[in-house]
């Protein structure tokens, strides 16, 4: 798909988009969270040391959003004033990076399913639970799974072996695919599909469905679509809206999936 040029100056400009919340976070233990990343930490190394915060700095999962989390948990936030955060000069090393000389093939979303790049993405940003957790006043199990489906609601004490969190991460992603293509009305490249069903997991329907993401891409501005990823990387915490240093790693991985060929 040929990226559409930005509007030639004078014409008429969207304002500047500024940062959104990506949910409502627990205050225990998120400065502790900072400290990690800003030790040089990455989103999978504090995955690996504190499972609990990461799963509460990506709280608004793709199971979380359906019905379990209260709305206001999932609204999206009224915008901060600062503006959009720069596109990073270097990738993460866990990142896909784009090749622009490639042309990659788009199609309608009902073609694609997701791929195994935006899985990692998930996994490593959610986190692997095998035994329910309470968060947001709600518990969760496995990858951030929430939802009651097939007496699968997560609940207390409850247990599940690593294939089981595996088949609810599957279940949950499909529900998110199902979201993507509901709201595109455009073609799209198997990158740029999966790193919607990614960010879908993390924030959820309604806001994908709200999101600047969506509404460049089908306006056909994929460039603007692919920057419009770094304004989600704020929540909520003691009633004040922050950007959070995993939010905004997963922000940046997805946009990168989104530009890859």
């Amino acid at each position: 798909m040929q990226r559409k040029a930005r509007k030639a100056s004078g014409t008429a400009q969207r304002p500047p988009e500024t940062r959104k919340n990506a949910g409502n976070l627990s205050p225990n233990g998120v400065v502790n969270g900072w400290f990690m990343i800003g030790k040089g930490k990455t989103l999978k190394d504090c995955g690996r040391l504190t499972g609990a915060l990461l799963a509460a700095l990506s709280i608004a999962s793709c199971a979380a959003t359906q019905g379990i989390v209260a709305p206001q948990q999932l609204a999206l936030a009224q915008p901060a004033s600062r503006p959009m955060p720069a596109v990073p000069a270097v990738p993460p090393a866990s990142a896909v990076t784009p090749t622009p000389e490639a042309k990659p093939q788009a199609r309608p979303a009902s073609a694609w399913h997701t791929n195994q790049k935006a899985l990692q993405i998930i996994e490593e940003a959610e986190g692997l639970r095998l035994r329910a957790y309470r968060l947001a006043g709600q518990w969760l199990i496995g990858y951030g799974h929430a939802t009651k489906d097939q007496n699968a609601e997560a609940v207390a004490d409850m247990t599940i072996s690593e294939d089981r969190a595996r088949e609810l991460l599957k279940s949950d992603v499909r529900v998110c695919e199902d979201a993507v293509r509901r709201v595109l009305t455009v073609s799209v490249t198997q990158n740029q599909f999966s790193a919607l069903v990614a960010f879908c997991y993390n924030v959820g329907q309604t806001t994908l469905a709200n999101s600047s993401i969506v509404r460049n891409l089908n306006d056909g501005d994929e460039e603007s679509a692919a920057d419009a990823f770094l304004l989600y990387d704020c929540a909520r915490i003691d009633n004040e809206k922050r950007p959070v240093a995993p939010l905004a790693e997963r922000r940046i991985r997805e946009r990168y999936l989104f530009l890859a060929s």
